[in-house]
């Protein structure tokens, strides 16, 4: 195979960690870096057409066209802006339109305007990494690398119970993994549906999403993690358990050796899907181990 042509990004904008393609006419390309920053190419004419930064500029790890929205200008985002968070931007007019954010416990709205790169000397990007270090740019909404999200996936959601094609359904959907051991499953279509396939332990309850319309172009859908029971439920369990006897020992052991086989026990690096001839989830994580979900 012959090189047809050769595309140089500019090195102070980071190391490239991952790209997405138009899918209707591959005619552009989105190149996301370990600085937190996007350049969009032309590659019918092979020309760099403009590039942005997303603040607090952490890596990007993974860009997909959103599934169901925004006519092949939408892309979604994992990485550069805080941890545990999915944005989708409108390459068009370089607007957040959707957050999904994952673990957050309060409904805290920040900024969420692109950083016009290419207005910016070339010194810039290296100045600022070189004032505000890694471990100083984790300070958004959660501390650490605890909830970040490695790699996502999108796909659309047009298959009917009898395994036929829905060409008109607009459901979508976004599978993410991350530090923090979870596969989460997005609902584009309903926030209400979305659930986290596997992760959670013993005693944790479900998680609920909901979905905010913070302006006119921007909504955030927010995972919340169940809160502690009250002192009225913990009353009605000591209760409980007095008349009902002590929980065996060897069926609380089972429980957890059941739940430590179906969930991962170290980061999870990322995802992919399988359709045919059913869905499935497959990730893998740190340690080498595969889990595949149906």
């Amino acid at each position: 195979m012959d090189t047809l042509f050769t595309l140089q990004n500019p090195p102070h904008h980071g190391t490239p960690t991952t790209f997405c393609v138009d899918k209707t006419r591959k005619c552009w390309l989105l190149l996301g870096t370990s600085r937190g920053i996007l350049d969009l190419w032309d590659l019918r004419f092979l020309l760099r057409l403009k590039a942005w930064g997303l603040p607090p500029y952490n890596s990007i790890k993974r860009v997909s066209v959103h599934p169901t929205r925004g006519h092949g200008k939408w892309v979604c985002i994992a990485g550069g802006t805080a941890h545990g968070e999915i944005t989708v931007w409108d390459i068009d007019k370089l607007q957040c339109r959707e957050v999904y954010r994952a673990n957050s416990s309060v409904d805290a709205v920040r900024n969420y305007d692109a950083y016009r790169i290419d207005d910016d000397k070339p010194e810039g990007p290296l100045g600022r990494f070189a004032v505000e270090p890694d471990h100083k740019l984790n300070n958004a909404l959660t501390t650490g690398t605890e909830w970040s999200i490695n790699s996502i996936v999108v796909g659309k959601d047009n298959v009917r119970p009898d395994g036929s094609v829905d060409l008109k359904s607009n459901g979508g959907f976004i599978i993410s993994v991350g530090a923090d051991r979870r596969v989460r499953f997005w609902d584009l279509g309903k926030a209400e549906a979305s659930i986290t396939v596997s992760g959670l332990d013993v005693e944790e309850s479900k998680p609920t999403f909901s979905l905010i319309q913070v302006s006119p172009s921007l909504t955030i859908t927010t995972e919340r993690r169940s809160s502690s029971p009250s002192q009225s439920q913990k009353e009605g369990n000591s209760t409980k358990k007095r008349t009902t006897g002590r929980p065996s020992r060897q069926a609380f052991i089972s429980l957890q050796q059941e739940k430590l086989l179906k969930n991962h026990l170290d980061a999870i690096m990322d995802v992919a899907l399988i359709e045919l001839p059913f869905a499935m989830i497959v990730s893998v994580d740190r340690a080498g181990c595969i889990n595949i979900f149906a």
